[in-house]
C-alpha cells in the first residue's frame, strides 16, 4: 500500500508533515524525543479518525503486525486474539471497510483519538512508545441496529515498537513494527470491534 501522501504527492496529510515529524530526534536518526513520538502518534491517529486507513497502514514497516490481544503475556501468533493483524490480513480488513459495504460498518464508525502519557524507551534497533488512549466511537443511524448513535469510550494502554528506515527515499523515518492496544476491558465483551484502533 502507500505511504501517507497529501494530494500533490509529498509526505503530508492533513497538514502533518509524516516524514518531518518522523526524522526529529537530538542524535539525528538514532534518537527520538518524546515529543516527536507523541507527533508521530498524533499524526497516525489523525488518519484513522479521518478514515485515511490505506495511508495509516503505509506507516507500517512491511512485517509489521496491528495486536488487540485477550492476555498480553501470551506470543502474538499461536494465541487468541480480538484482532491480530499481519500485513496481508491488515490490507484486507482495509480493503472491507473502505470498499465494501456491510452492516456493522453502515453506517461507518466515526471515531476520534486522545492520547496522553507518552513515554519512549530506546532499543537497539527499535524504539518502544507506549501511550493511553481514550477513543470515542459512535455509529449514526436508527433503531434497526443495536448501538446505533451511541457514543461509546474505548480506553486503553497502547504499545507502539517504531523502526527507522535505513535506506532509500525514506531513510530516517519511523515505520510501525508493531501496534499493541491493550484494552483495559479486553476479557469482558466488547460489542462491535469491526473499526480501526
Amino acid at each position: 500500500m502507500d505511504k501517507p501522501q497529501d494530494a500533490n504527492g509529498g509526505g503530508a496529510y492533513a497538514g502533518i508533515d509524516v516524514a518531518t515529524v518522523t526524522a526529529t530526534g537530538p542524535a539525528g536518526t538514532a534518537g527520538l524525543t518524546r515529543q516527536a513520538a507523541e507527533d508521530f502518534l498524533i499524526a497516525e491517529a489523525r488518519l484513522i479518525d479521518d478514515w485515511a486507513l490505506e495511508q495509516w497502514n503505509g506507516l507500517f514497516t512491511d512485517d509489521g503486525v496491528y495486536w488487540i490481544p485477550i492476555d498480553e503475556n501470551l506470543p502474538t501468533s499461536g494465541s487468541v486474539s480480538i484482532v491480530h493483524d499481519t500485513p496481508l490480513c491488515r490490507e484486507e480488513r482495509i480493503f472491507h471497510l473502505t470498499r465494501n459495504s456491510f452492516p456493522a460498518q453502515s453506517p461507518r464508525s466515526r471515531i476520534l483519538h486522545f492520547i496522553s502519557n507518552v513515554s519512549v524507551q530506546a532499543r537497539e534497533s527499535d524504539f518502544l512508545v507506549r501511550s493511553n488512549q481514550l477513543i470515542y466511537e459512535m455509529r449514526t443511524g436508527d433503531y434497526r441496529q443495536a448501538g446505533i448513535g451511541e457514543l461509546r469510550p474505548i480506553v486503553a494502554s497502547v504499545e507502539h515498537v517504531l523502526r527507522r528506515v535505513t535506506a532509500g527515499a525514506h531513510a530516517g523515518e519511523l515505520r510501525i513494527a508493531l501496534k499493541k492496544v491493550l484494552l483495559i476491558n479486553r476479557d469482558a465483551w466488547l460489542g462491535n470491534m469491526t473499526f480501526v484502533l
